[in-house]
């Protein structure tokens, strides 16, 4: 009678603890739906190829065990996988790799701090210091001293985000302040802390979210000495905000023999989706069509198609460049060698983006001489910022277990023995609304939104984010009676 075949795996490879990834290398692998499936399989142990294929979420249009082996070779070269080692058989057929995750936990970069110093960072602060001189009486902000004060907190920022977030994996701290503890406290912390490696993508985005900034305000005993020091940063008396380095493109010459009956304004300034984003700056073509319609007239189909290719390459070029100099990762697309699309495939790409809200029909084009008029397009706005779902996303009855491993790492920090997560729900999402509507009133005043929206035109996206992440929490310190409470309120969440 044959012996039942046993396995025996071999394991070589040790994963990070912590490994923070590129804003490009999120979106790219964590947001696809094949590479997360896998990485949602290697979150619950190491698997061979076979099994990963098994587990593998089919749809209608099933995957091949190849397309599965080449995810794998994918996300290895992403270096989000590794090969682990080699599962040993019994009867000495031969041995197959294994594969793991090589970090417990992956976590966005905070990529602002790159923005601030680099070669284009001083024209960035200057627009980002207009966003704000309305509370210095229009005075001209003086980029270099911006740029050191906006370095110096990013920096600050960074290293306690990076101080909390390895107390996930700090044993011998766990178990010295556990020890102090009843069984019921013990077990809700250790809880806590050991569900972060299993958390989905969303629920690292909250956790993300949520130790970018209360770290901050937990540390942070000079609220008053922080916007003194801002307040520095601006001087001489300015009120021309019209100043730009950026030039718009010139308006296209129609012909004069066609009426264009409009009925559709572009709004300076547009809030959207991080659903969208894709659209406007990931996808190539989409986004190239989005840059035409930004700076010109409403278009009809045919004008955006004769553009098209020529603002594929140019935007090609100017990614390239902006990605060099912040020393940011190119997205992939934008390496390949872009063909002329054909004006079918530019009529798609256009349904798409009004699918997704960013272009809308602006009117029609009447020629006298056709019995037909021509739908003219247009984008919804001049300029895009993007947004997590503000309601949405602090809807923390979904994030339960962020709350619980957040409180748990909190309450490491502070020595306490208990966390009122309802409490903390509450402080949190009326800070996070406070700030996102303290954000939109600054950059939707009605003197002013037209020239931020110009002032925006040409920053890298990565530039984007930074400046009006800075801008939406200094409009609220700059604007909340409440500031020195915040601290306070808190840490009362903890006993």
């Amino acid at each position: 009678m044959s012996q039942a075949v046993t396995f025996q795996d071999v394991v070589k490879f040790k994963p990070k603890n912590l490994v923070y990834i590129s804003e490009n290398k999120w979106n790219r692998v964590f947001r696809d739906k094949s590479y997360y499936s896998i990485i949602e399989i290697l979150m619950e142990g190491t698997k061979s190829a076979e099994e990963i294929y098994k587990l593998f979420p089919q749809t209608e249009k099933k995957k091949s065990d190849i397309t599965i082996y080449r995810y794998i070779k994918e996300l290895i070269k992403e270096e989000i996988v590794a090969v682990y080692g080699r599962r040993l058989r019994s009867d000495n057929v031969a041995s197959k790799k294994i594969y793991g995750l090589a970090a417990k936990l992956f976590i966005p970069a905070n990529e602002n701090l790159g923005v601030w110093l680099s070669e284009r960072g001083s024209g960035v602060t200057k627009k980002v210091g207009y966003f704000l001189n309305h509370n210095f009486e229009n005075k001209n902000p003086e980029p270099s001293a911006l740029a050191s004060l906006f370095h110096n907190f990013e920096t600050k920022n960074q290293e306690l985000e990076k101080n909390f977030l390895n107390l996930f994996f700090n044993d011998k701290k766990l178990k010295n302040f556990t020890n102090l503890l009843n069984v019921k406290q013990k077990e809700s912390i250790e809880n806590g802390l050991n569900a972060i490696t299993h958390f989905n993508i969303q629920e690292i985005i909250v956790l993300f979210n949520l130790i970018r900034w209360i770290p901050w305000y937990i540390e942070n005993d000079n609220y008053d000495g922080f916007l003194k020091n801002l307040a520095s940063c601006f001087k001489s008396q300015n009120n021309d905000l019209s100043a730009t380095d950026t030039t718009m493109s010139e308006e296209e010459e129609q012909d004069q023999n066609t009426t264009d009956l409009i009925n559709y304004i572009q709004k300076p300034i547009y809030f959207g989706t991080i659903d969208q984003i894709k659209y406007t700056w990931y996808s190539l073509h989409h986004a190239a069509i989005i840059d035409i319609l930004k700076t010109n007239n409403p278009l009809t189909i045919k004008e955006i198609h004769s553009k098209h290719h020529t603002a594929v390459i140019e935007r090609i070029g100017r990614i390239h460049e902006k990605c060099t100099i912040i020393g940011e990762e190119t997205p992939p697309e934008y390496f390949e060698d872009p063909q002329p699309k054909v004006e079918n495939t530019i009529y798609r790409y256009i349904k798409e983006l009004i699918d997704k809200k960013l272009v809308v029909e602006a009117g029609r084009r009447i020629d006298p001489d056709s019995p037909t008029t021509s739908i003219l397009y247009t984008s919804v706005s001049k300029q895009f910022i993007f947004f997590e779902d503000i309601d949405e996303f602090w809807n923390f009855d979904e994030w339960d277990k962020v709350i619980t491993s957040f409180g748990a790492v909190i309450t490491l920090i502070l020595q306490k023995t208990s966390f009122d997560s309802e409490k903390f729900k509450k402080i949190i999402t009326k800070i996070e609304k406070e700030k996102f509507n303290s954000l939109r009133n600054s950059l939707q005043r009605t003197d002013n939104s037209e020239k931020i929206s110009d002032f925006m035109k040409n920053l890298h996206y990565a530039e984007l984010n930074a400046s009006i992440k800075i801008v939406g929490l200094l409009e609220w310190l700059l604007n909340n009676d409440n500031i020195a409470n915040i601290k306070e309120d808190i840490l009362s969440c903890f006993k």
